[in-house]
Protein backbone atom coordinates (compact mmCIF):
# COMPACT_ATOMS: atom_id res chain seq x y z
CA UNK A 1 0.00 0.00 0.00
CA UNK A 2 1.48 3.44 -0.57
CA UNK A 3 -0.39 7.08 0.37
CA UNK A 4 0.17 10.55 0.65
CA UNK A 5 -1.64 13.33 1.77
CA UNK A 6 -1.02 16.87 1.48
CA UNK A 7 -2.17 19.52 4.05
CA UNK A 8 -4.41 22.36 1.67
CA UNK A 9 -5.44 24.54 4.70
CA UNK A 10 -4.41 25.85 8.16
CA UNK A 11 -6.10 27.69 11.00
CA UNK A 12 -5.22 28.03 15.02
CA UNK A 13 -6.96 24.96 15.89
CA UNK A 14 -7.74 22.96 12.71
CA UNK A 15 -5.87 21.64 9.53
CA UNK A 16 -7.79 20.70 6.47
CA UNK A 17 -5.20 17.89 3.89
CA UNK A 18 -6.44 15.79 0.99
CA UNK A 19 -5.23 12.32 0.79
CA UNK A 20 -4.69 9.66 -1.92
CA UNK A 21 -4.10 5.87 -1.42
CA UNK A 22 -2.82 2.55 -3.72
CA UNK A 23 -2.65 -1.04 -3.04
CA UNK A 24 -2.55 -4.13 -4.43
CA UNK A 25 -2.98 -7.62 -3.03
CA UNK A 26 -2.25 -11.44 -4.43
CA UNK A 27 -4.20 -14.04 -2.78
CA UNK A 28 -4.64 -17.79 -3.39
CA UNK A 29 -1.83 -19.96 -4.88
CA UNK A 30 -0.98 -20.25 -8.38
CA UNK A 31 -3.48 -23.05 -8.93
CA UNK A 32 -3.40 -23.33 -12.34
CA UNK A 33 0.38 -23.53 -13.14
CA UNK A 34 0.99 -20.23 -14.94
CA UNK A 35 3.10 -18.64 -12.45
CA UNK A 36 0.96 -16.20 -11.34
CA UNK A 37 -1.57 -15.75 -8.46
CA UNK A 38 -4.88 -16.71 -8.65
CA UNK A 39 -6.86 -13.56 -7.23
CA UNK A 40 -5.24 -10.25 -7.45
CA UNK A 41 -6.99 -7.41 -5.56
CA UNK A 42 -6.31 -3.19 -6.57
CA UNK A 43 -7.53 -0.58 -4.82
CA UNK A 44 -7.60 3.22 -5.43
CA UNK A 45 -8.61 5.74 -3.17
CA UNK A 46 -8.97 9.71 -2.82
CA UNK A 47 -10.54 11.49 0.44
CA UNK A 48 -9.85 14.89 2.80
CA UNK A 49 -9.52 15.27 6.29
CA UNK A 50 -10.04 18.10 8.44
CA UNK A 51 -8.23 18.06 12.14
CA UNK A 52 -9.19 19.92 15.40
CA UNK A 53 -6.09 20.46 17.49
Amino acid sequence: MLSAALEVLRGRSFAVDVQARVGVGFYEEDENDNGEADIVGRNVGFGAAITWF
